[in-house]
């Protein structure tokens, strides 16, 4: 997406998560007034500081998104803010122990191949995914509810988008998109879906089904690697000190 297409998708979204009188409670209320759950642009020379300091070139899509917004807020229901480009950061810099968790118990095991891990959309589970990319990731949100949207540097697209991690202990393990313009519209149809689904719920008229954060769920059976997974999700969850947002 270009900074049009995210203008205009942003706008849209927001309206949408308006609607929603639990998200409105969530946020302050000139920001309901304003119907924009976004910032104001970063400009370039912030979004090139922030390459600086890191060290790479963020991907097309999320550098259009900075253009347009420097962070969003209620990213879904798990996660209520998308970072500005002075807090985006490595996610070992604030999550080391997060990372071990998932990294140890999978340290002796086979790298898990391209035809288990290059899966995307309703065929993909969450657990097929490679723990030692957590180390280089980037680190896009705040922490919600033991969730994170973090951006993977280890695969590209031939455009240059890197892959886009929603990575939950609950899940466990990461829902995986091509792009950060993909993983946004996605958590967009979820959002809208969800809402149908409680619609439906009350009795109003709905034709859209509830969506499952587990996109594969029931499609891959409890494997060898399955179990180590979710070993360390539970691993991680006691040795962590806690996921607590830091949104005001």
């Amino acid at each position: 997406m270009n900074e049009t297409e995210w203008k205009a998708f942003l706008t849209e979204y927001s309206q949408e998560l308006l609607a929603s009188e639990k998200v409105r409670r969530r946020l302050r209320p000139e920001v309901v007034a304003s119907a924009w759950l976004g910032f104001a642009p970063a400009a370039e020379a912030e979004i090139e500081a922030a390459e600086m300091r890191l060290g790479v070139r963020f991907p097309p899509s999320y550098r259009a998104f900075l253009r347009v917004t420097n962070g969003w807020r209620h990213v879904n229901t798990f996660v209520h803010l998308m970072w500005p480009t002075t807090e985006i950061a490595r996610f070992h810099q604030r999550n080391q122990p997060w990372i071990d968790a998932y990294v140890g118990p999978a340290k002796d095991e086979p790298r898990l191949p391209d035809e288990k891990y290059l899966v995307y959309g309703k065929d993909q589970d969450p657990v097929w995914f490679r723990p030692e990319y957590l180390q280089t990731a980037l680190e896009i949100s705040d922490t919600g509810d033991e969730a994170i949207l973090l951006l993977n540097p280890e695969i590209l697209t031939p455009e240059g988008e890197w892959e886009a991690w929603f990575f939950a202990n609950w899940l466990p393990g990461a829902s995986r998109y091509r792009s950060f313009a993909e993983l946004m519209q996605q958590e967009r149809l979820g959002f809208l879906e969800l809402q149908a689904g409680k619609a439906k719920k009350a009795g109003r008229s709905s034709d859209s089904p509830a969506p499952s954060r587990i996109q594969g769920k029931g499609k891959v059976p409890l494997s060898w690697w399955s179990r180590l997974i979710r070993g360390a999700a539970k691993l991680s969850v006691r040795v962590l000190p806690g996921f607590k947002s830091k949104r005001k």
